[in-house]
């Protein structure tokens, strides 16, 4: 049962990294999109570090609930 719940519990980290990883491309593709659009480049650049500031936060987020559950799990006892 322990070992079935880790594995889950990995699988449910590559997950969300991936995501992550998909999430930071396409702000990245949608930034060069935008300014081969016509627009400014200035615009384009505060929009993504903003996108890029709240997509730290959302790994820094699950990364604490992922830990959380982690040490739950671990507990002896329960």
């Amino acid at each position: 049962m322990v070992n079935k719940q880790k594995r889950s519990g990995k699988l449910v980290q590559k997950l969300i990294a991936v995501s992550l990883i998909i999430q930071a491309i396409i702000i990245g593709v949608k930034g060069n999109i935008d300014v081969l659009s016509g627009k400014n480049p200035i615009d384009v650049i505060q929009s993504m570090i903003a996108q890029g500031i709240e997509l730290i936060i959302k790994a820094y987020n699950a990364e604490k609930r992922i830990g959380k559950k982690s040490d739950r799990a671990n507990k002896p006892g329960e």
